[in-house]
């Protein structure tokens, strides 16, 4: 199964997924924001970080639905 197949799954492993990636992407930017600014930089870069990455997930989802099985 290829990555974004499983991505783009409603299961439980796709949310782990999705999760997953997330985790990867947002946390060392949050904790560069912290190093070298401050826990409300931190944040801020948190919320935007998630809130684009909603957006972009479920923009994904949409316009890949999962294989039939």
């Amino acid at each position: 199964m290829a990555f974004g197949a499983r991505f783009a799954e409603t299961s439980v492993k796709g949310a782990l997924t999705r999760a997953a990636v997330a985790w990867v992407l947002i946390t060392p930017a949050v904790a560069a924001a912290k190093i070298w600014w401050s826990g409300t930089a931190a944040l801020v870069v948190f919320l935007v970080g998630v809130t684009i990455y909603v957006v972009v997930a479920v923009r994904y989802r949409r316009h890949h639905p999962p294989p039939a099985t």
